[in-house]
């Protein structure tokens, strides 16, 4: 089994097709065992072979064992690395949540130490008051989205929040504008964040979204989206492609 699965190893981008004489070589493996192997893999349609070349490539069942993997992989753990390394980047805090049961639910976030004084729940309801929430209510279908603004308490958090429809509405248009939201202290008084959707890389629908937060001793709302939304919708970007496609 070790031999068979470092052979399937060899298989990349850069080098798609094998003969068998150079996998014997790169195994350093007599090609009578290879050729053994290979067949097995042809049969089991983990492996291709070209009949005019013999040259072997991977098989649908090596990519559809490849696609199952990615999915069963935990999302935290592949995207945790990149938001930590990022925040230490921009010495800025970010937070990525995902939409579920009419509710944010974070997912990842790495806390610069200027923020964790502030109190952030691990799930929201309050779409209308945070980045996170604008980022994501502004890519949804029509219908879907005034559902959900429905629901919207419009509770008045800080004297910053936003406490009726329209305006929120006129909010959304811009996001869609622009591709960023903006939350300039509306959910904690002296926390402001930027934030950007999250798609699903195939539909294409919209699934959560990422912010950056820091506080308003830090920098301002207009330094804020200076500075790092052209940082912050790449890395939304980035996050998009390791979400399931399902």
């Amino acid at each position: 089994m070790e031999k068979g699965l470092k052979i399937l190893n060899l298989f990349s981008k850069e080098h798609s097709r094998w003969s068998q004489k150079d996998i014997a070589e790169a195994m350093q493996m007599n090609t009578t065992s290879v050729f053994r192997l290979i067949n097995t893999f042809v049969k089991m349609g983990y492996l291709v072979k070209d009949g005019k070349t013999k040259q072997v490539s991977l098989g649908p069942m090596a990519v559809a064992m490849s696609h199952r993997l990615l999915r069963s992989y935990n999302l935290r753990q592949m995207i945790a690395p990149i938001i930590a390394q990022k925040s230490e980047e921009y010495g800025i805090s970010i937070e990525v949540a995902l939409f579920a049961n009419n509710t944010m639910v974070l997912i990842s976030g790495y806390e610069q130490k200027n923020t964790l004084t502030f109190h952030k729940p691990g799930s929201a309801q309050e779409l209308y008051c945070t980045a996170m929430g604008k980022a994501y209510l502004a890519y949804l279908p029509q219908e879907e989205r005034d559902q959900i603004i429905a629901r919207q308490s419009f509770y008045p958090r800080t004297i910053n929040t936003l406490t009726n429809q329209k305006a929120l509405l006129d909010q959304l248009s811009e996001v869609r504008t622009h591709g960023y939201s903006s939350n300039n202290g509306e959910y904690i008084k002296g926390l402001i964040s930027i934030g950007a959707p999250l798609f699903n890389p195939v539909t294409k629908s919209v699934k959560g979204g990422i912010s950056f937060d820091t506080t308003t001793i830090e920098s301002s709302m207009d330094k804020l989206i200076e500075s790092y939304s052209a940082s912050l919708i790449a890395l939304a970007q980035e996050i998009s492609s390791f979400l399931p496609d399902s």
